[in-house]
């Protein structure tokens, strides 16, 4: 997005480049006096001083010693973590991030399915639930499970997977790997 004098100028779409800034936990590292963005929601980080933008909700943070007291960034609550840290931040799912750790590649998501060939919101809109893939070639199989608006897809209904849902990939310690909006909908074939 661009902007000029405060106003939006101009925006592209950039495939594969969303940044859930309010909706999940973001992780930056400080690099050359500029904040990096590291990683979003679950992650392990190298560096040993961070910066972790909490979502909007009401999150619970455990495991941070809170020596640094919480900062203002887009008007949100960030912590400043030094040292190797284990931080839960638990709001609508429950997040982990690892600081001053080898970093554990857990694999980067993408979204599979049929997609929407109309302009809708949310951008991602699928027809049916799409399939979620490792993006990395060495990690084939993760065990890893999909909910929808917090329910596991294999409890949802029909119904209750339709329209505009957060779709949340979460490993076998319940920790949310991926959280993305995204629409849903039927394709229905009308007969004459």
């Amino acid at each position: 997005m661009a902007r000029a004098g405060g106003m939006i100028v101009g925006s592209i779409k950039l495939d594969d480049s969303e940044i859930a800034i309010g909706e999940v936990p973001l992780t930056f590292i400080v690099d050359a006096d500029q904040w990096l963005l590291q990683g979003q929601a679950s992650c392990s980080v190298r560096s040993s001083d961070v910066l972790i933008v909490l979502p909007r909700d009401n999150s619970n943070v455990a495991g941070f010693d809170g020596q640094s007291r919480a900062v203002n960034v887009l008007g949100l609550k960030a912590l400043p973590v030094k040292g190797c840290q284990d931080v839960t931040v638990t709001a609508n799912e429950t997040y982990r991030i690892r600081t001053g750790r080898e970093q554990i590649s857990i694999g980067r998501f993408a979204l599979n399915g049929k997609r929407a060939s109309w302009v809708c919101h949310p951008d991602e809109t699928f027809i049916g639930v799409p399939k979620v893939i490792s993006t990395l070639p060495d990690i084939q199989s993760i065990d890893v499970t999909r909910y929808l608006s917090g329910i596991s897809i294999e409890q949802c209904h029909i119904q209750e997977m339709l329209g505009a849902q957060y779709l949340s990939i979460r490993n076998s310690k319940n920790e949310t790997l991926l959280r993305r909006k995204i629409g849903i909908c039927l394709l229905i074939s009308v007969l004459r």
